[in-house]
């Protein structure tokens, strides 16, 4: 592996290339056991592990969340503060600085007593940039990467003069911290993004975004269907054209004790007086092995949209009639999850699919009605803040679990204004939230892209060019480029 890490085969005059073990000592860390013993863990000398390294951001460590006694310390490895450590198994190559007395188990090296004319940061940065190296290097299956000391001792280093590692450090330290003023600009732009996408769904379902149908017949003298009429139409369609099982039942009209006054127009209508019919998924077992029909799961309800790139599949005979498979205008909500912000997450079917399919026992079917645009309508709504607070408020927890029924979700309220209205509020609606993602797909190009910027820093500082005549900062583009395209 000699050589690996090499970006450079010429080095800047008066640099040199040295292995680690030649010019540092490299010390491995030491565990007391077994684990847990009172003589030797639950003192208070800070006892470093590989998760205090990845939680702690920057470059140095002060803080750990175990501690050993004076006589787990002498079975450990003693650090004083200002020590350099690396991990060497788990989280492989990650560098940090003790800012605090502490012990190392047998997961670190250590690289104490550094020579006079070593700078702690610019091994400390050598060692970030090397890190994809080291892991593509040692990798020892499909994901697990270890070292040992004397692969650490091997590792080749381009030594300049302490001065000029000095002179690196600083430009590292001045071109990252543009970078990290970037990157978090970014983040701020793609927070204001999210609230922006609330803000215009919440306009959206209270008649704020456009002008209402009932303000256009007023202006230009004629009349208009209201959502009050559509829906008494929508009754009326789904009475005479039910298939459903047994007597039909008139489906019950929301509660509207506590619900906002709608605009002029609209009237408040219960999920299920908008739906065929509704039903719990299957409970069969299914993977990606079986043969049988295609199975939506809740990770294929993603962004109110049905994702189709990780689906498992039923046993080969398992059986899906033609009212059970899915179909457009299916509207596909999570039930049951740990986690709480999934509940009620909903998309709707959109397409046909090129075989039956159906879905798991943790997702509701509500089929709605086939009525012009009411698929699109309901999903805007139930993307909106203020159906994410009903269906909160509604959630029940057992064991860890939280849930909501079919009951309780046929009860949910929508608001309906008239057919053109809804037709018009979905066009804009679409319109400002593809502008939305337009901007948030270049946002997460240049996040990504922030990682290769930082690679691409540490590269021209360990062959020697970010000193030279030659050097230029590294083109960060600003928030408000990316924001404008």
């Amino acid at each position: 592996m000699e050589g690996v890490y090499d970006i450079t085969s010429e080095l800047p005059k008066g640099w040199e290339r040295k292995k680690l073990g030649d010019v540092l000592t490299v010390i491995r860390g030491a565990s007391p056991r077994p684990k847990g013993d009172p003589r030797y863990f639950g003192g208070d000398i800070p006892w470093i592990m590989i998760s205090d390294i990845t939680r702690e951001k920057g470059k140095f460590l002060s803080l750990t969340r175990d501690h050993v006694t004076e006589e787990g310390a002498a079975k450990s490895r003693f650090l004083s503060a200002g020590t350099l450590i690396l991990s060497n198994s788990g989280t492989v190559c990650v560098p940090k600085i003790l800012a605090v007395d502490g012990c190392i188990h047998d997961g670190f090296v250590a690289f104490p007593e550094l020579p006079s004319d070593f700078d702690i940061l610019y091994l400390y940065y050598y060692f970030d940039f090397i890190r994809p190296r080291i892991i593509n290097a040692h990798r020892q299956g499909i994901t697990q990467v270890n070292l040992n000391t004397e692969i650490v001792k091997n590792i080749r280093l381009p030594v300049p003069p302490l001065p000029q590692q000095k002179l690196i450090v600083a430009e590292i330290e001045k071109q990252f911290s543009r970078l990290d003023e970037a990157v978090a600009n970014l983040k701020r732009v793609k927070a204001n993004l999210k609230r922006y996408k609330a803000a215009v769904l919440k306009a959206a379902v209270e008649g704020r975004l456009v002008e209402t149908e009932a303000e256009l017949a007023r202006r230009e003298g004629r009349s208009y269907e209201t959502g009050e009429q559509l829906l008494q139409r929508i009754l009326e369609t789904r009475r005479s054209q039910w298939k459903g099982k047994g007597k039909y039942k008139e489906p019950a009209a929301p509660d509207t004790t506590d619900l906002p006054e709608l605009p002029e127009g609209w009237v408040w209508a219960s999920l299920d007086q908008l739906s065929w019919d509704s039903g719990y998924g299957t409970s069969a077992k299914c993977s990606y092995e079986n043969e049988g029909p295609p199975v939506l799961r809740i990770p294929n309800i993603d962004k109110a949209a049905v994702d189709l790139t990780d689906v498992k599949y039923a046993p080969s005979n398992f059986p899906v009639s033609e009212a059970e498979a899915l179909s457009p205008g299916d509207m596909l909500i999570i039930r049951t999850n740990g986690s709480k912000s999934l509940i009620g997450r909903a998309a709707i079917v959109t397409t046909d699919f090129q075989q039956i399919t159906t879905y798991a026992s943790y997702l509701i079917r509500f089929r709605l009605l086939d009525d012009e645009c009411l698929s699109t309508w309901v999903s805007s709504y139930w993307q909106s803040h203020s159906s994410r607070l009903w269906i909160e408020a509604k959630a029940a927890t057992s064991a860890g679990q939280h849930n909501i029924s079919m009951s309780v979700l046929a009860t949910a309220p929508v608001p309906i204004p008239s057919v053109a209205e809804q037709l018009s509020i979905v066009v804009e609606v679409d319109r400002q939230l593809s502008l939305l993602r337009r901007t948030e797909l270049q946002l997460n190009a240049n996040l990504q892209r922030s990682n290769s910027l930082r690679q691409s820093i540490l590269a021209r500082a360990f062959s020697g060019s970010i000193l030279g005549a030659e050097s230029k900062d590294v083109a960060i583009p600003s928030h408000k480029e990316i924001a404008n395209g």
